[in-house]
């Protein structure tokens, strides 16, 4: 009577390893870029929240402001988490850090740095915002990176 089989072959079992890895190997980077692109949306929409910020003390002031706290935030810079939620200091958590420069009676410069796990990313780099509405980004896709 032949003997029941049990179990995997080590052969069966480095198939099965092998698969695995190749899954993975797909799978890790389509993750980190999906990360990427959602703390990129995080970073832009405080950049449009500061602007909308910025032009509302224009507004009541007739002048810009020229620190972020006078627009509200904690610090002046200021950093933002992965949850795109402001903070006074930089921490493990930070993704970008938020500067205002450029004040002049005419405009402004908003930028948001990455820092951290987003410094890694080479495609969309320093997001900025100017006064005017112009958008800009000094990754390699440049003004794709707002889209």
């Amino acid at each position: 009577m032949p003997r029941s089989r049990r179990g995997f072959t080590l052969i069966e079992l480095m198939i099965a390893v092998a698969i695995l890895a190749i899954i993975v190997s797909i799978a890790l980077p389509s993750y980190r870029n999906y990360i990427l692109k959602a703390h990129r949306t995080a970073a832009k929409t405080t950049l449009v929240e500061l602007q909308a910020r910025q032009e509302g003390h224009y507004v009541d002031r007739r002048r810009y402001a020229t620190t972020l706290t006078a627009l509200g935030y904690p610090a002046n810079p200021s950093w933002i988490s992965a949850a795109g939620e402001p903070d006074t200091e930089q921490t493990d958590r930070s993704i970008y850090r938020i500067v205002l420069s450029g004040v002049t009676p005419n405009g402004y410069r908003l930028e948001a740095i990455p820092v951290g796990a987003q410094a890694d990313d080479a495609r969309c780099g320093t997001l900025s915002l100017i006064a005017s509405g112009r958008k800009q980004a000094s990754g390699s896709d440049g003004v794709d990176c707002w889209r």
